[in-house]
C-alpha cells in the first residue's frame, strides 16, 4: 500500500491509471490508517490521519463498520464518484458521502454489503445475527467469488471486494473462510505495487487496477485473520 501513498497529497492514489489523479478521504484514507495501524506502519498511519484532520473528516456514517462502530442500516446511497473537496492542479481530493437520497435497500444483492451487514450486527453485540448474516452470503460462494448483482452487471466479473469483505466477517466473527476464498483473493494482488485489483473473471485473474478501497479491506482481513484470539471458538 506504500507503494500508492503520495507525500505531497498526504494521501493514497486511488489507482495508477484509473484514478490516478483521484486522492479519497473516504472511504480510501479512513480504511488504510487502520489497515497501517494493524501492520505496524505507524508512519503511514499517522500521516493519512493528519491529512484526515485537516480536512474534518472522520467518517461517512458507512465505512466506519470496519473498525468496530455500529451505522444505520441500511445505509444510504453515495454520490458517484464522490465529492469534490479540492482541486489541486490535475488532482482531485475527494470523499464519499452516504447523504442520500434513497437507501441500499437491495443490499443483500451484493456481497461486500452483505458483509458489511453481518460486521455491523458483531458491532452491536448481535453474534447470533452476524452469524447467520454471515452464512447466508457465504453460502453464495461458488468457489471463485459471488456470483451476486455485480457480477451479473458485469456479465460474469467478480469483485475482488466481496471476497475481502466475506474475509474480514469472517475473522471478526471468529469464522474459518474457505481457504479457496482466501487463495483467490490473495491472487488478485499485484506484485508490483501490492495493491490488490478490483475485479477478476476465470480466465483473467487482476481485471481493472488495483485500487486503495479494496487494498485496505483485503490487507485488513489478512491482518485480523492473522491476530485474531478467539477464546470460545
Amino acid at each position: 500500500m506504500r507503494a500508492m501513498y503520495r507525500p505531497e497529497r498526504g494521501l493514497l492514489q486511488e489507482s495508477p491509471n484509473i484514478g490516478n489523479h483521484n486522492y479519497f478521504l473516504a472511504n480510501d484514507a479512513l480504511l488504510a490508517v487502520r489497515a497501517a495501524e494493524l501492520s505496524g506502519d505507524k508512519e503511514l498511519a499517522d500521516n493519512l490521519r493528519t491529512t484526515l484532520q485537516k480536512y474534518r473528516v472522520e467518517g461517512n456514517d458507512f465505512i466506519e463498520v470496519a473498525w468496530g462502530k455500529t451505522i444505520p442500516w441500511p445505509p444510504k446511497h453515495f454520490e458517484d464518484p464522490g465529492s469534490l473537496v479540492e482541486q489541486q492542479g490535475d488532482d482531485r481530493i475527494l470523499t464519499i458521502r452516504h447523504e442520500g437520497p434513497g437507501y441500499f435497500y437491495d443490499w443483500s444483492a451484493y456481497s461486500n454489503l452483505a458483509f458489511m451487514a453481518a460486521v455491523n450486527e458483531f458491532n452491536r453485540g448481535n453474534r447470533e445475527a452476524a452469524r447467520r448474516l454471515y452464512e447466508l452470503e457465504m453460502g453464495t460462494f461458488d468457489g471463485q467469488g459471488f456470483p451476486d448483482k455485480a457480477f451479473h452487471d458485469r456479465k460474469g466479473v467478480y469483485e475482488t471486494l466481496g471476497l475481502a469483505w466475506g474475509a474480514y466477517a469472517a475473522a471478526k466473527l471468529c469464522l474459518d473462510p474457505p481457504a479457496t476464498l482466501l487463495e483467490t483473493l490473495r491472487a488478485q494482488q499485484d506484485p508490483v505495487t501490492g495493491g490488490f485489483h478490483t475485479h477478476y473473471r476465470l480466465d483473467a485473474y487482476r481485471l481493472a487496477d488495483p485500487d486503495v478501497e479494496t487494498t485496505s479491506v483485503a490487507l485488513l482481513a489478512f491482518q485480523t485473520l492473522q491476530k485474531r484470539e478467539c477464546p470460545d471458538k
